[in-house]
């Protein structure tokens, strides 16, 4: 089995598509960069601990999808604040 080589023309289209490719990813990363960066800064408040409930100025999200939150976080973030696992509370 014989295989050709690429013509220049085909080596400078695989070029130019890969490198189109990377800043397309680098634009993507970008973006998430951000969302992991407020994710990370946000202010998350287990209210129920303290048996209070929080003022107005603060919104509620239900604790799995807070679970779930933090840990595509973790999957996506080389930060890695955590260093255990996320247990839920006996109710």
């Amino acid at each position: 089995m014989s295989t050709s080589r690429p013509s220049e023309a085909e080596l400078e289209a695989l070029v130019a598509e890969q490198r189109a490719e990377i800043r397309r990813l680098r634009r993507h990363v970008e973006r998430l960069e951000a969302v992991v960066a407020e994710a990370r800064s946000a202010t998350l408040w287990d209210f129920s601990v303290y048996e209070q409930l929080p003022d107005p100025s603060w919104v509620a999200i239900d604790r799995d999808t807070a679970d779930r939150l933090l840990l595509s976080l973790e999957d996506v973030d080389d930060w890695r604040p955590w260093q255990s696992t996320l247990e839920r509370r006996p109710s």
